[in-house]
């Protein structure tokens, strides 16, 4: 095959006496069957000819070629030489080609490595295309990126978004230099999100390059984190060492859950930032009702969470009078508005609500499945949204068909029947919606990547846009609503208060009875009594 394509005697008996001839010759004549010029199949005999001697490659040789060792002849190849017409300057042309072609041939006598071919690796998955390829499998961070990559695609990641993480691994290359072994700052990264904007703009049908620029911000922060390279920024306000101090006290000497630890930080560090004051000392009192006032008008406190409020600020001062902090008696400048027991009544949604909601879900798809089954596990059930969130699959027994509640204000299991309606909801929830690609033990999963635990807040969602689309107009449109809507409907049905006190988890009955002031057929089978008969 060289003879008819290389015309010169002293140049043909170079490429005969070259290493692997067979293989060279056999590539040629495929390229030759697809009716290339003579002008193409002489160039690529010589480029050839360069690869097996750049790559120093023999006859017989079992070792394939790595990856790095192509990328590095081909930048070699690149550089100027002083003795050759046509490198005298640096060609980005000539190593991109360089690369093209032994890619091609290697890959044709499989003499590459396992990596470029092999469907183990996610960027053969990822892109079909030869110079896709090329590219995400010679830049730098390989192995950094391919294992980021895997870890979102074991979490259920769609195609397109594992390519969209791929592209950003690049650009964060290139803006942030990541390769160098740097840490990122949450400053470098918004800068490089700028950069990337102003890119990303000008090819797709994002004007103002802002969707793209969150993209780049949420995948590039992600991939930092997990190769411990992002510097989180610090949540600095004033008095924080003081707060978290006192935070600690109330974990170990008052044994405080989580969530409260958690509400009482939220509620001193607004605080602390409404008041920019650092030292507890130069607290004037004035300021302290005036912080209850605007916080109140801004954010619509009812006078129970105000109550709240007050009772967790009188706390703080309190730890703080006892360290020698703060003016004495500090505390008492807060005043708490008044609080009557049961002075509210509870927001409960109608059962015939209840029952129009769960009947528009039931034949629903896609998201409407998972919904369906939260509904009803809210209405049935009158479970609270952190017990739906937490219910796991263990909790689930369908040979005995029950279902183990672990309420949230006691630990006392419960154990209820599995009622046939949502037993079928919650397997066709799990069969046809729920991720089932990891060994996660909670029901009700997030239907995005990385399918994480469904959220309090997202049951909330759930629930709210049900009610204002039916437009359901109470004070507490939540998922606690259908839990007193449960109870209502229960006590108006003529159950007992023992009865509905089991089903809820109440330990006290005081706590169910402010149901019956919501009973209205017996509230109004009182207002028709004959009372002159009983006087």
């Amino acid at each position: 095959m060289l003879e008819k394509i290389v015309r010169r005697k002293w140049y043909l008996q170079k490429h005969l006496e070259a290493p692997l001839l067979k293989e060279r010759e056999d590539y040629l004549s495929l390229i030759a069957e697809k009716g290339f010029s003579h002008v193409t199949l002489l160039h690529m005999a010589e480029y050839l000819l360069l690869i097996v001697q750049m790559l120093g490659m023999k006859d017989g040789m079992s070792d394939k070629v790595k990856i790095e060792d192509v990328q590095s002849a081909a930048k070699q190849w690149a550089h100027p030489l002083k003795n050759h017409t046509m490198k005298r300057q640096v060609r980005e042309s000539s190593e991109k080609k360089f690369m093209n072609i032994a890619f091609c041939w290697l890959v044709y006598i499989d003499k590459i490595e396992d990596l470029y071919t092999s469907k183990d690796c996610i960027i053969n998955r990822l892109f079909k295309r030869r110079h896709h390829k090329l590219r995400y499998l010679t830049y730098p961070m390989l192995s950094e990126r391919i294992a980021h990559l895997e870890h979102w695609e074991r979490l259920g990641t769609a195609i397109y978004t594992l390519r969209e993480l791929a592209v950003c691994h690049l650009y964060a290359i290139d803006l942030l230099h990541v390769d160098d072994g740097r840490m990122v700052s949450e400053k470098d990264l918004m800068q490089a999100a700028d950069e990337w904007a102003n890119v990303a703009k000008n090819n797709s049908r994002d004007s103002d390059g802002q969707l793209w620029r969150k993209r780049f911000i949420h995948h590039v922060k992600d991939w930092c984190r997990f190769m411990n390279k992002y510097v989180e920024p610090e949540d600095m306000f004033p008095m924080k060492p003081l707060v978290m101090n006192y935070l600690d006290w109330l974990k170990k000497e008052k044994g405080c859950s989580y969530w409260t630890i958690r509400t009482y930080y939220f509620i001193l560090r607004t605080f602390a930032l409404a008041t920019g004051v650092d030292d507890m000392r130069d607290l004037p009192p004035v300021i302290l009702d005036s912080f209850i006032t605007s916080q109140s008008a801004k954010t619509g406190w009812s006078r129970r969470s105000t109550a709240g409020v007050v009772s967790v600020l009188r706390g703080f001062f309190n730890y703080g009078e006892r360290l020698g902090l703060c003016q004495h008696l500090l505390s008492m400048a807060l005043s708490s508005p008044r609080t009557y027991q049961n002075e509210d009544l509870p927001s409960f949604v109608p059962w015939d609500v209840v029952q129009a909601i769960l009947t528009e879900k039931k034949n629903g798809s896609g998201m409407a499945i998972r919904d369906y089954a939260v509904l009803l596990l809210l209405s049935v059930y009158g479970m609270r949204s952190s017990e739906v969130a937490n219910l796991k699959l263990e909790d689930i027994d369908w040979q005995k068909e029950r279902l183990y509640l672990h309420r949230a204000k006691n630990c006392k299991p419960q154990i209820m029947p599995l009622l046939p309606i949502v037993g079928d909801a919650l397997a066709r929830y799990i069969k046809e919606l729920r991720f089932n690609g990891n060994k996660s033990e909670y029901v009700f999963r997030a239907l995005r990547a990385p399918h994480k635990v469904l959220s309090t807040s997202t049951i909330y969602q759930i629930a709210r846009s049900e009610l204002d689309r039916h437009g359901v107009n109470i004070r507490h449109r939540g998922p606690h609503s259908f839990r007193h809507g449960c109870a209502t409907h229960l006590i108006n049905t003529g159950y007992s208060l023992k009865e509905i006190a089991d089903l809820l988890g109440h330990m006290r009955l005081d706590t169910t009875r402010i149901y019956a002031k919501v009973d209205m057929v017996s509230l109004r089978e009182v207002a028709d009594m004959n009372w002159e008969e009983l006087l």
